[in-house]
């Protein structure tokens, strides 16, 4: 569906920022946010990873006659 398609999409962004963000607050020493960011990496990840075992992330195909 639309929605979970739209969910999963904004889930996969927040990882990917999220992943992001967390190694340039390691680079520069701010371990608060570095360690915020690695937990909302953690938690959307695992998000993500539920729904896409969920099923919505697989099309369904019919096949003609």
């Amino acid at each position: 569906s639309l929605k979970l398609g739209l969910l999963g999409a904004l889930l996969g962004c927040v990882v990917v920022y999220s992943a992001l963000f967390g190694i340039g607050f390691l680079i520069y020493g701010r371990m608060a946010q570095a360690g915020m960011a690695g937990a909302m990496f953690v938690a959307t990840s695992l998000l993500l990873t539920g729904l896409l075992r969920s099923g919505a992330g697989q099309a369904k195909i019919e096949h003609g006659p």
